[in-house]
C-alpha cells in the first residue's frame, strides 16, 4: 500500500479525484434546490399535527403530499433569486402570465403571507417569516453534507499523505 501511494502517478490522480469532488461537493451545498429530494414538515396547528412532503423536480412542477389529503398533487412552481412561487395557473398560457405577475411584482410579493418561499438546498421558510416555525427541512442534504464532508476530510488527508510519501521517496533516491 504504501509503494502505491508513493508513485507519483497515484498522487496526482488522488489531486484531480480530490479536486472534482470537492468542486462537486461544493456544488451540492450552495445549489438552491435539492431536487428530487423531500422538503419535509411536521408542526402543530390548531392542535394538530401537520406533516408534508414538497419534492422539487427540474422540469418546473413539484410533488406535494400532506397528511391533510389522502394523495399526493403535481404543482408548477417558479424560482427567482433564492425564492420559490408555486404557482395557481392551469395553462401554460396562463403560467407566462403569472410569472410574468410575479416578475413585475417581486419585492412586493416576497414581503406577503405565503406568496413565496425563501429556499436553500437546506430548508424552505415562508419568505415574510422569519420565525421558523413554517420550516421545510431537506435531511438528505443534510446528510449528503455530512457524509460528503467526511469522504471530502478522508479524500484530502490520503492525497497528502500520498504526495508526503511521494517526496520521501524521493529524497531516498
Amino acid at each position: 500500500m504504501k509503494s502505491i501511494l508513493s508513485n507519483a502517478k497515484t498522487a496526482i490522480i488522488l489531486l484531480i479525484v480530490t479536486l472534482l469532488s470537492i468542486g462537486f461537493y461544493t456544488y451540492m451545498l450552495v445549489r438552491p434546490i435539492s431536487y428530487g429530494m423531500n422538503y419535509h414538515i411536521e408542526m402543530e396547528y390548531d392542535s394538530e399535527t401537520f406533516e408534508g412532503d414538497i419534492k422539487y423536480r427540474r422540469n418546473g412542477t413539484l410533488l406535494n403530499k400532506s397528511s391533510n389529503f389522502d394523495e399526493e398533487t403535481e404543482e408548477h412552481y417558479y424560482y427567482r433569486d433564492g425564492y420559490i412561487f408555486t404557482l395557481v395557473a392551469e395553462t401554460e398560457t396562463q403560467r407566462e402570465a403569472e410569472i410574468a405577475y410575479i416578475n413585475n411584482n417581486f419585492d412586493t410579493l416576497i414581503t406577503s403571507s405565503f406568496s413565496a418561499f425563501k429556499t436553500s438546498a437546506f430548508k424552505q421558510t415562508p419568505a415574510f417569516d422569519d420565525s421558523g416555525v413554517a420550516t421545510y427541512t431537506c435531511k438528505g442534504a443534510v446528510v449528503f453534507a455530512i457524509a460528503g464532508g467526511v469522504v471530502e476530510l478522508a479524500l484530502v488527508t490520503l492525497t497528502a499523505f500520498s504526495f508526503i510519501l511521494y517526496k520521501k521517496s524521493k529524497k531516498e533516491d
